[in-house]
């Protein structure tokens, strides 16, 4: 009877402990060890820069209302570090320089250019702003080529070139991304995807960010060019762009087991005056941007993009209002990965009114913390876990950080490729222009007056 006793008491311990010492381990204690993936891993917070960042603006160069020389000034008196001037279908040669432009854009959109002189800044005052003069000797960083691809499609479907001969005069296929983004990739450059939301019509059915097609359409760009395509706009100015991080983060959960993360980006997309300040970049390099270290600046900058030791900082807010110009948005000044704990260290505490941590599908699976164990939340992350911090003065968007259980490998679901009307279009200009356009003087004489194109 004492053995039957015994034999019991030892498999009522044993249920117990599965019960509740098991499930607690899986919950809070987990021994497995995750392998995350810190994008800011090598940025040094105490030493390195952080650089307020323009990638996207316009000037009356193609469809602002604003001289670029005014734009520059500007951004100057904003004291943003780095500025790429991206007009559509117009390289930026530098600030100081007469641009070519494209005189059939400008006059498609003359309620803002008015087919104005095209004004750049004196040699003089480029030197000026480019060592810092005025501002303490603080300089700012011009972007070499900076261009807005597939400037004249009707779904908006545009892409950001940089540091490439590539894309002057291009009106572009709509909802063709790829011949840009593969042209600036196979040129040595940079690009990055410009307001999906616009092109996708998520706007008027958000649950079009779900969709498998639309998914694996930009999934596929990534797949195919990163890290030359380094990035998606998640929260662009425009009203059709207000669920493109739901498009975000179904991209990251796609690409991520192929060890791909493309980075979010946010931009002010200004046309027109008090509209600068509105979304920008924050990157972290090592580099100094002194004029006379220009060429290393570009290289550090390169290497902020494609590593992602950036911020994505938005100054809207509730959607549609800017904020003040003098708004302080929450930033960081420290990133600690420790075993499964990830843990964001602010700028300013009293700027942040809140954190919040997303993971797979856009969930938010914690508010209010700085420090998260991703252990904790096993059930919820798949492959990665990103954050934001929100305050008064804006959002502060963190990249994400990949986090996979230590000798696990992820699935790698199939990604297959999208045929839509871009593929139809692209081949019909494509022999067109073989075809019909090419030796034609009328084709000619249209390009050289009207494009700009000798």
């Amino acid at each position: 009877m004492k053995k039957k006793i015994k034999l019991l008491s030892i498999i009522l311990a044993a249920a117990l402990f599965m019960c509740f010492a098991v499930p607690a381990l899986a919950a809070g204690g987990d021994p497995v060890s995750y392998v995350i993936t810190n994008p800011y891993e090598e940025v040094d917070f105490s030493a390195w820069n952080a650089y307020k960042t323009q990638l996207h603006v316009h000037t009356d160069a193609s469809d602002g209302d604003v001289p670029i020389k005014t734009v520059v000034e500007e951004h100057y008196r904003l004291n943003f570090d780095i500025l790429a001037v991206t007009d559509h279908a117009t390289l930026n040669r530098g600030w100081n320089v007469l641009t070519p432009t494209v005189p059939a854009f400008r006059l498609v959109k003359y309620e803002r250019t008015k087919m104005a002189p095209i004004i750049p800044m004196t040699d003089e005052r480029y030197n000026e702003v480019t060592n810092g003069i005025g501002r303490g000797g603080r300089p700012m960083l011009d972007v070499p080529l900076g261009n807005e691809l597939n400037g004249a499609v009707f779904s908006n479907s545009h892409v950001n070139g940089f540091f490439v001969e590539y894309g002057f005069g291009l009106f572009g296929v709509d909802k063709d991304y790829e011949t840009p983004i593969k042209a600036v990739h196979d040129l040595g450059g940079y690009s990055m995807i410009n307001h999906p939301g616009d092109t996708t019509g998520s706007y008027r059915d958000p649950s079009v960010n779900n969709k498998p097609a639309t998914v694996n359409k930009y999934a596929n760009l990534f797949l195919k060019y990163y890290p030359s395509c380094f990035a998606l706009d998640i929260n662009s100015i425009s009203d059709g762009t207000r669920t493109d991080e739901v498009l975000y983060d179904n991209v990251l959960e796609k690409l991520i087991p192929y060890g791909i993360t493309p980075w979010l980006v946010c931009f002010s997309d200004a046309h027109q005056m008090g509209q600068w300040n509105r979304g920008y970049t924050v990157h972290m390099m090592n580099e100094s941007i002194e004029a006379a270290n220009k060429d290393n600046a570009i290289e550090g900058l390169k290497r902020s993009m494609k590593d992602g030791t950036y911020f994505g900082i938005y100054t809207i807010s509730p959607p549609g209002i800017y904020l003040p110009e003098d708004a302080v948005p929450p930033m960081v000044g420290d990133i600690i990965v420790d075993g499964n704990t990830i843990t964001i260290v602010p700028v300013d505490p009293a700027a942040v009114e809140e954190v919040v941590w997303v993971t797979n599908g856009t969930k938010n699976i914690n508010e209010g913390e700085y420090t998260i164990d991703v252990a904790d939340f096993a059930d919820d992350i798949k492959s990665y876990v990103r954050a934001y911090l929100r305050g008064p003065g804006g959002i502060c968007y963190v990249q994400p950080f990949t986090v996979i259980p230590e000798g696990k490998q992820l699935a790698k679901e199939k990604i297959p490729e999208v045929f839509d009307i871009s593929v139809i279009l692209r081949k019909f200009v494509t022999i067109l222009d073989q075809y019909l356009f090419q030796g034609n003087i009328f084709v000619k004489l249209f390009k050289q007056y009207a494009l700009g194109i000798e």
